[in-house]
């Protein structure tokens, strides 16, 4: 028996629970030095808007069904949304700690406990190994993606959690045939989905798994009906919030490529810059590779795990065409693609770690299997976590005073102000102010109209507005220093 086959032994032997115990300390190990870091990094503007909501659930209103924004106008910031539950559990730890960057990021981090948990439970189950399950985590762990989003304020890690769960219990339903597992795994699609909207690209697979044991039955069919409800009559009403309420911040529709060029850059932002280096590690893909390749090869083999990867990756490549102009940027929406990725690469791994097994004299292999178990860890968590320390660098220390040394020239909190953003909710999170959200580019026109509205202030990051000839007359300043000034609007 070689080395490689003592330490699987090892694994299989302990407890279910033991290993996921491991997964959580060492989820929390990689993060636990940020956890003090106010909202940071790439995407810092969906981070303050996410934990805006967060914050004014506790301060105006707990009422779970109208979430509020900062950037409002003179309205009331109520919006439509993504089912907001994820904030409002923050805004319940504020009730308890009050308003912190500490428990907003542990509120993300517990959700991306359930995402290892049932990672492992799934791809043990698919591979029926528990040395797998536990690879496919740890290899979930590592990946930029998934380390950089689990200790950000967003809503994508807190679905993947439960699209795993509804993976998970869908395969024991199969195995099984226990109707629990099916109202387990209906559930988890249905909050899934009301979370993020993406996680109905599992729909497909739902539907083969259906097929394959001819059970589209009366009752699984309501359960899909209820299921799906929730969901379609959640959106329709968060559609009506932003158009009653007059506020469009968060994104309620596709966006199509407006054109080829565009496609072709979206298509190699995503497959030859981001799947190697940000979705998995390079030292991931070269299993996800290999993984890929015994796929392609063994046609009659891998039945259970080729029905997984085709109807979810259907599921994926049609999200994927709806939404192919966004992912340029946004890098986030891809989320969803982890347990397609990751089964590759666990299968790309299992291929790599039995052709050892066969091949115990290669010393070559065995030193790059060690080399790419070395560079897992490493890479993966460096490119995640250095967004978190370039942005703390980056982030200018008034920003983190802000709010205190505003309120020396605008004591009262509740007074609507205008600012100069780019994004619609930095300045107004770390201002702790609400109102008008402008960019530096407006017209001297559109900015006069603002003499209307009962708004006596204007704060700004932005000498490129402040500077312009035509724009002194309206601006007096009151407060400055090396980055934000503050300006009384001259009626």
């Amino acid at each position: 028996m070689n080395k490689v086959e003592k330490i699987i032994l090892w694994i299989q032997s302990i407890y279910s629970r033991n290993l996921i115990i491991f997964l959580i300390i060492l989820q929390t190990l990689v993060h636990v030095k940020y956890s003090n870091y106010p909202p940071v990094g790439y995407h810092q503007w969906r981070q303050t808007m996410g934990l805006s909501v967060a914050r004014n659930f506790y301060e105006e209103d707990m009422n779970l069904f109208l979430p509020r924004v900062d950037s409002r106008e003179q309205y009331t910031g109520i919006t439509g949304m993504e089912f907001p539950i994820v904030y409002y559990c923050i805004s319940l730890t504020y009730k308890i700690f009050g308003v912190n960057n500490i428990t907003a990021r542990y509120v993300i981090l517990f959700f991306s406990f359930i995402s290892l948990a049932f990672c492992y439970f799934f791809f043990k189950e698919l591979f029926r190994d528990k040395f797998y399950g536990l690879l496919s985590s740890c290899l979930l762990i590592f990946s930029p993606l998934f380390c950089y989003y689990s200790f950000l304020v967003l809503p994508e890690v807190p679905s993947l959690s439960f699209v795993f769960a509804f993976l998970y219990f869908l395969l024991k339903w199969e195995n099984e045939n226990k109707k629990k597992y099916m109202v387990l795994a209906l559930f988890s699609l249905c909050l899934a989905s009301l979370i993020k909207i993406s996680a109905l690209i599992v729909f497909p697979y739902l539907l083969i798994r259906l097929w394959k044991r001819h059970n589209y039955n009366f009752k699984i069919i309501v359960g899909i009906i209820l299921c799906l409800l929730p969901v379609l009559s959640w959106y329709l009403y968060a559609r009506y919030l932003s158009n009653y309420y007059h506020n469009y911040d968060f994104l309620l529709s596709f966006r199509l490529p407006e054109s080829f060029p565009d496609t072709i850059k979206a298509l190699q932002k995503v497959f030859i810059q981001w799947l190697p280096e940000m979705y998995i590690n390079y030292a991931e893909f070269v299993l996800f590779v290999v993984g890929v390749y015994f796929l392609l090869k063994k046609r009659k083999e891998f039945i259970e795990l080729k029905m997984f990867f085709t109807w979810y990756g259907l599921g994926l490549t049609i999200f994927m065409i709806v939404m192919l102009h966004m992912l340029v940027v946004h890098d986030y929406y891809m989320v969803i693609s982890l347990p397609l990725i990751i089964g590759i690469t666990t299968l790309g791994g299992k291929h790599y770690i039995e052709y050892l097994q066969l091949n115990d004299r290669k010393k070559l292999l065995r030193y790059l299997a060690l080399i790419i178990a070395i560079l897992i860890p490493v890479l993966g968590s460096i490119r995640a976590l250095d967004r978190l320390e370039r942005g703390v660098r980056d982030l200018s220390p008034e920003y983190l005073n802000l709010g205190k040394n505003i309120s020396k020239v605008i004591p009262n909190k509740n007074e609507l102000v205008i600012v100069i953003d780019e994004s619609p909710s930095n300045l107004f999170y770390f201002a702790h102010r609400k109102g008008w959200h402008i960019k530096e580019d407006i017209s001297l026109e559109e900015f006069s109209k603002f003499r209307k509205y009962d708004v006596r202030y204007l704060i700004s990051d932005n000498r490129n507005f402040d500077s312009r000839e035509e724009m002194q007359q309206y601006l007096k300043p009151v407060y400055t220093d090396d980055l934000i000034r503050v300006y009384e609007i001259v009626k």
